[in-house]
């Protein structure tokens, strides 16, 4: 963040504001053990709009939401099932569409 801060010249601090009061949501949302999925997909939505907007790269989002979710939740099972699901994503489609992606950029086709 400090580096988006100092090395880019067309940073939106209205974007950046929206981006630091989503993220202290988070906290608090966390902090007062608020365990429901869609809190922390809207606010997480909320938050990647804003830091994509401020001209910082969206992958700072992705990190602050992930430190922000709880690890202590009472819906074991739901948790547990989002996860594998996660993981079958990332595992399946994610992953397997870096190498096509990148190939034709190496002028391979």
């Amino acid at each position: 963040m400090i580096i988006a801060v100092f090395f880019n010249s067309d940073l939106s601090v209205f974007s950046l504001t929206i981006a630091v009061f989503a993220s202290a949501l988070l906290f608090y949302m966390n902090a007062k053990n608020v365990s429901r999925l869609t809190a922390y997909l809207l606010v997480g939505a909320i938050l990647w709009v804003a830091v994509l907007k401020s001209g910082v790269h969206a992958t700072v989002a992705g990190v602050i939401v992930g430190f922000s979710i709880p690890l202590r939740v009472r819906e074991h099972k739901y948790v547990v099932h989002c996860g594998i699901w996660n993981m079958a994503f990332t595992l399946g489609a994610v992953l397997p569409s870096f190498p096509s992606l990148r190939l034709p950029t190496l002028g391979f086709r």
